[in-house]
């Protein structure tokens, strides 16, 4: 109704700014765009028009011009706490550039943003770049300064869970909550490593929250689904955390409706368009580097695990994450057609031109990621597990380039992506027909890369005998990668850096096996699962049987 009115010529200028909320609620993100935009141009002065549009801007992927429109905004003067918050959002999480965040903050006129926001916009660009004491002291300032603001505890939580601090991550996720029992991020998020009991305040936290569920914006009721979920799980209930689980992912996928179609048409190019002849002639084009190593492979799989034990070499180091790869491959013509790599079309690192060549690809791709790595390492990790998408292109690019793919039973895979909100950077993993599709794709790739890249330029190692075998596994890498042992591979539990994966806390603690077949605990639930990939299962099986024979493990 409220569409209707608007559209039919009613002017009412509050109308028209709920209309935009109502569009972005309903992801129409292009028309709520065009409306914020008008908006914004009748009340170019108005913090709460100008917060619509970023928020449009976001929803669209384009956080710099975002960026921009906030910036603009913060440079004039005193603004409102939200607005300063989105600009924060825009530069760190959108474009993920926290140098430019610490830059612009300094830049800004005494009193644009209230002390604490300068601080705890500060420790979150410290944490991003990798300064785990200088972003705990910011953020220790921003909540003496405002004791009383959940969000900077919740952030406090989560930077001691990312840098292994696990009860100075539990009482700060605690003091968020004691202020707002409604903050239903902080429930998913504790509750990734709390132990729920029926009778502890947590558990009736989740309990009020899950009656009051339809009180909460949708994208809250998704973080309360899943904090429900982990709690059922805990305390054996697991027809109900199941439930809980599909609940989540059915509300995420309708607010970020995705298709397996996508995915498969581009499987198919890249089949077609990347020969092994046609691989092995562009690689004579790249930039030859042994320094990039890219741990691939389902995000759930291992990588995080290779990562850490790999990194906790003297001559190794990590850039964690990172979109790079796709971002300079974009644009690049394989066999007549322009490839589209990247997700986020306007990311200033973008490379739309065409005329680049693969080298100067590989060569803008080396110098970029030497700036987030420490200087001195032989070897430096890039653990984008989608990466695996591109792996034939960017062997192209760099063709010195080595490739660890890690593997873990399909089963336990996908139930584990499941369980986890991703918030939208694995968006098939809501629902368990999408996993199947994508998992299936992602094998079909994986296999014709295997075909494509040639021997010694790709190794495979399998979840399950790594946590059997730590040190034989973690020597064959060492070996893969030219280098020699370091004993301190073994004890990467105690390497302190940041993990910003879900598996923070797991890879706190020596490697175990208790992680091996957990599907079993769901697995009357999983046959629409089982249905999909039910013959990737009984092969991948005999494959982990041989590799564990082969190895005498």
């Amino acid at each position: 109704a409220l569409e209707r009115a608007t559209v039919g010529g009613l002017q009412s200028f509050p109308l028209r700014t709920r209309l935009v909320d109502l569009w972005l609620a309903l992801s129409r993100t292009g028309p709520a765009r065009h409306l914020a935009e008008t908006l914004a141009k009748e009340r170019p002065n108005d913090d709460a028009v100008l917060l619509r549009l970023a928020r449009a801007l976001e929803a669209c992927g384009d956080y710099e011009e975002a960026a921009r429109v906030l910036a603009d905004r913060l440079h004039k003067g005193p603004a409102d706490t939200a607005l300063a918050l989105a600009w924060g959002r825009a530069v760190i999480d959108g474009l993920r550039d926290p140098t430019r965040a610490l830059a612009d903050l300094r830049a800004y006129p005494e009193g644009a943003l209230a002390a604490w926001i300068r601080r705890f916009l500060e420790g979150r660009a410290l944490a991003d770049l990798g300064r785990p004491r200088d972003a705990l002291a910011a953020l220790q300032d921003a909540s003496e300064l405002a004791p009383d603001q959940a969000l900077v505890w919740f952030e406090r939580g989560a930077l001691h869970r990312r840098f292994g601090n696990g009860p100075d991550s539990a009482d700060a996720f605690r003091r968020c909550l004691a202020l707002d029992p409604k903050h239903a991020e902080a429930l998913r998020v504790f509750g990734y490593d709390h132990r729920f009991q029926r009778d502890d305040r947590e558990w009736a936290l989740v309990r009020d929250a899950l009656v009051r569920v339809r009180e909460f914006a949708p994208a809250a009721q998704v973080n309360i689904f899943y904090a429900a979920a982990k709690a059922f799980e805990d305390v054996g209930d697991i027809d109900t955390a199941f439930s809980h689980y599909v609940q989540a992912g059915a509300l995420f996928k309708t607010l970020h409706p995705w298709s397996p179609d996508g995915l498969g048409r581009l499987r198919a190019a890249l089949q077609q368009a990347m020969t092994r002849e046609r691989c092995a002639a562009l690689s004579r084009e790249g930039y030859a580097s042994e320094l990039p190593v890219f741990i691939i492979g389902m995000p759930r799989s291992g990588t995080t695990l290779i990562e850490q034990v790999l990194a906790s070499h003297r001559n190794v180091s990590s850039v964690g994450e990172v979109t790079l790869a796709e971002d300079v491959l974009n644009g690049v013509k394989i066999g007549g057609r322009v490839l589209e790599t990247t997700r986020a079309r306007h990311r200033s690192v973008v490379l739309l031109q065409e005329t680049l060549s693969l080298a100067q690809r590989g060569e803008r791709y080396l110098s970029q990621i030497k700036q987030g790595a420490p200087p001195g390492a032989a070897r430096l990790i890039d653990k984008m597990p989608g990466n695996s998408v591109w792996a034939g292109l960017i062997h192209a690019m760099l063709p010195g380039a080595r490739f660890i793919h890690c593997r873990r039973h399909p089963l336990d895979t996908c139930l584990s992506m499941f369980k986890l909100h991703f918030g939208g950077g694995v968006p098939y993993s809501y629902d368990l027909d999408d996993l199947g599709a994508a998992y299936r794709v992602h094998w079909d790739l994986m296999r014709h890369w295997r075909e494509v890249i040639p021997q010694g330029r790709l190794v495979e190692v399998h979840y399950e005998t790594v946590v059997r075998d730590l040190e034989g596994e973690a020597r064959r890498l060492v070996s893969f990668l030219g280098l020699p042992w370091d004993e301190a591979c073994l004890a990467f539990h105690d390497r302190g850096a940041a993990v910003r994966t879900a598996s923070a806390t797991q890879v706190r603690r020596p490697v175990h096996t208790g992680a091996i077949g957990s599907w079993r605990r769901f697995e009357k639930h999983l046959q629409p699962l089982l249905d999909k990939i039910g013959d990737l299962v009984v092969a991948y099986e005999s494959e982990l049987d041989g590799a564990i024979s082969g190895r005498h493990i």
